[in-house]
């Protein structure tokens, strides 16, 4: 720069910020007089003021501003680091990133250079080769960047112009490839006649779920819906769920991970038979004996069933040994169950109930029905008087277990009003055979539990006395 007059008489710098001014030395009275000025910081605004006098006493002030590279991914000026992005992406997967630059300058900033040191040419920028931001002014850059093997590497982004050039942000890339299947949760009704699989394909590297084939459908509906990109949903009915059933499924995502599905859901493939009949009957039996009988369970589907749901609706007269509960029965076999009627009363000679066998929500029954007897004893005493016992019911208040009684013996009832309590054990010849129990003051609900070893195999009665109140309840013991 020079100024000029007539003649100068002295040139000085009044003001700077941010420059350095050089003027010439020089003799007054000089016509032309040289200075240079140059910003400190090229990355911060410049100005400065030179004021020069004349010959004749005249002065002139001038201020010049120098524009200085304002352009940052901060919105100030700072001389801390640059910014870091780390970036992690899907190998074979066009991904793109933001970057925003701000001018924190007073200037407009023209930028005509805008590339990655290490990788240039494996970025690629939706923006054009030069643009202008204006003070205070946001320009978003937008780079879009693929890999198609794994791979990790730092670059870094430079922008400038023909005056400055400066590094902006350091970008750690990572590329992975998505080794991972797709994501499964399976949920089932109790009956295992609905299944839903819901297939999720969403974390960070994954590409989302592709397809879903079916390789196997027996007795199966299978309807395959989508929602959205990175989840499928399978619901699976099971059309005759007396029937066996089985599905295979694959699912894919998008890098070909897949996830395989196998389910087998064994049908109600048994045949119940009862000595040909459609319900099982007892004959004649005493009240408080014992009597069990057998019904033919056999599988004829292709698979193994477990039952634990096997109950009477009444369960009081028949029962069904817990012992054999789960009951497994193989595919292409047979098993036998035992049902037991223990009749307490003889009121009623015909009893009945009803067996059911349940599976996956499906009830096979069948009809039980009993004959009931009183209990008749004759027999001569000592003193050769005949002696008669008939009992035609039990109280439903007591129980005697197990039945038969083997080793030991349990007796529960209920005292309703504190009495005296007494319990004997007698043979069908009406002789005492022992005192099992005895006490003053009772009540409330008693368990009293008797060794039974000690006594012969055979019919007893057992009497419980409750105040002036007497009970009598004919056992079988089994030693």
């Amino acid at each position: 720069s020079n100024l000029t007059d007539s003649r100068l008489y002295s040139v000085k710098l009044t003001s700077s910020t941010n420059t350095n001014v050089k003027i010439e030395d020089f003799v007054p009275y000089k016509p032309v007089v040289r200075y240079e000025a140059e910003l400190k910081n090229k990355y911060l605004d410049g100005k400065y003021s030179i004021t020069a006098i004349d010959s004749s006493g005249m002065i002139t002030e001038k201020t010049f501003d120098i524009p200085g590279f304002t352009i940052d991914a901060k919105d100030h000026y700072s001389e801390s680091a640059i910014i870091y992005k780390h970036l992690s992406y899907q190998i074979d997967t066009l991904m793109c990133f933001d970057i925003d630059l701000y001018n924190y300058g007073k200037h407009p900033t023209n930028i005509n250079k805008i590339y990655f040191k290490n990788f240039p040419n494996l970025f690629k920028k939706n923006e054009p080769d030069e643009f202008i931001i204006n003070p205070g002014e946001k320009k978003t850059l937008t780079f879009c960047v693929s890999y198609s093997d794994e791979f990790k590497f730092t670059d870094t982004l430079v922008i400038g112009n023909d005056c400055a050039e400066r590094e902006v942000v350091a970008v750690l890339l990572e590329f992975f490839e998505d080794k991972l299947p797709p994501l499964t949760a399976e949920t089932a009704d109790s009956c295992n006649n609905y299944f839903i699989y819901e297939f999720n394909d969403d974390r960070e590297f994954d590409k989302g779920v592709d397809k879903c084939e079916i390789i196997l459908n027996i007795n199966c509906d299978i309807n395959i819906e989508r929602v959205g990109n990175s989840n499928l949903k399978v619901t699976v009915r099971i059309i005759d769920p007396s029937s066996d059933a089985e599905f295979k499924l694959l699912v894919y995502d998008r890098s070909g991970n897949k996830v395989n599905i196998e389910k087998i859901v064994p049908g109600y493939t048994i045949q119940l038979t009862a000595n040909n009949e459609n319900l099982l009957k007892y004959e004649a039996t005493l009240i408080g004996e014992l009597k069990c009988k057998s019904i033919n369970l056999y599988n004829y589907g292709k698979y193994a069933i477990s039952f634990d749901k096997i109950y009477l609706l009444n369960n009081t007269i028949f029962s069904v040994p817990q012992s054999q509960l789960p009951l497994k029965i193989e595919a292409g076999k047979s098993k036998e169950l035992n049902i037991c009627f223990t009749p307490n009363s003889a009121i009623d000679s015909v009893l009945r109930d009803t067996l059911v066998i349940d599976y996956n929500c499906i009830a096979n029954k069948l009809p039980l029905v009993g004959i009931a007897e009183p209990w008749e004893f004759t027999a001569d005493s000592k003193c050769d008087v005949a002696v008669a016992l008939r009992t035609k019911a039990i109280s439903n208040t007591i129980s005697v277990y197990p039945s038969p009684i083997v080793n030991r013996g349990n007796i529960e009832f209920g005292v309703s009003e504190e009495a005296d309590v007494k319990i004997l054990i007698f043979n069908v010849l009406g002789e005492l055979v022992d005192t099992l129990f005895e006490t003053d003051k009772a009540s409330g609900q008693l368990s009293i539990s008797f060794d039974a070893t000690q006594f012969s195999s055979g019919a007893y009665i057992i009497q419980i006395k409750i105040g002036n109140s007497l009970i009598n309840y004919p056992i079988m013991i089994f030693n």
